[in-house]
């Protein structure tokens, strides 16, 4: 579906209840993004971790990329597309950590999945979405889940609505989104949605993958970290 270092000091999955330990955040001096890494929960039961991604992290990115087929990337990026240019990751790995929101799914120590949103300077409270997911993890809740985290810090940050542009083929995108409340209308050969952020918080099965590893709880608290873009 379309629209990492080793996982040090990250809570390991336990026997007993679905709800797992999640660590809460230390200050604001020592935080860093792997204080909000938590574990989600596929359509299989399957667990993934989830994270916020820091501000010019590319290795994330470049790892998805990679791993979506050309089919994919066209979809996703509604152009064919080899490689991304430097300009472009660039424009993916720019965040603040409220206008500008990324976060990743990874699994086995390698980024399976992103989401991101950019708020419109022209309609304070709206936000562009856009998603991305390798091929071997399509239809396994990846996409979904990460709309969820993205909605539940998009509700912190106060963003009420996403829109979204999806290619008329992009069978999978259209699918759920659809099934989350999204209406589209037909412009210049693609699909341009809105998407409210209440319609995907309050999905039975968004709730049953974020609130089963008491998830949303801690998003809020994800923190922004920069890191150095010329390294």
């Amino acid at each position: 579906m379309t629209t990492s270092p080793k996982n040090v000091g990250i809570p390991q999955p336990v026997a007993g209840p679905s709800r797992l330990p999640i660590p809460l955040p230390r200050s604001p001096v020592e935080r860093d993004a792997s204080d909000i890494s938590c574990w989600g929960r596929l359509t299989d039961g399957s667990l993934v971790l989830v994270r916020p991604l820091r501000d010019g992290e590319r290795v994330p990115v470049l790892e998805v990329f990679a791993d979506m087929s050309p089919r994919s990337r066209y979809l996703r990026f509604l152009t064919p597309m080899k490689e991304l240019s430097p300009a472009m990751v660039e424009r993916l790995t720019t965040l603040d950590g409220r206008d500008r929101v990324a976060w990743g799914a990874f699994s086995e120590g390698r980024c399976i999945g992103v989401v991101r949103y950019v708020q419109l300077v022209d309609r304070p409270g709206t936000a562009d979405v856009a998603f991305e997911v390798v091929d071997r993890m399509h239809r396994r809740g990846v996409g979904r889940l990460l709309l969820g985290v993205l909605a539940s810090a998009a509700e912190a940050n106060g963003i009420t609505a996403f829109t979204l542009t999806v290619h008329p083929e992009n069978s999978g995108s259209l699918g759920l989104t659809r099934a989350l409340s999204a209406r589209f209308r037909f412009v210049d050969g693609l699909y341009e949605g809105e998407l409210p952020v209440a319609a995907v918080l309050g999905d039975g099965r968004v709730r049953q993958q974020l609130d089963g590893v008491g998830l949303r709880h801690h998003i809020a608290f994800a923190p922004w970290v920069a890191v150095d873009r010329a390294a």
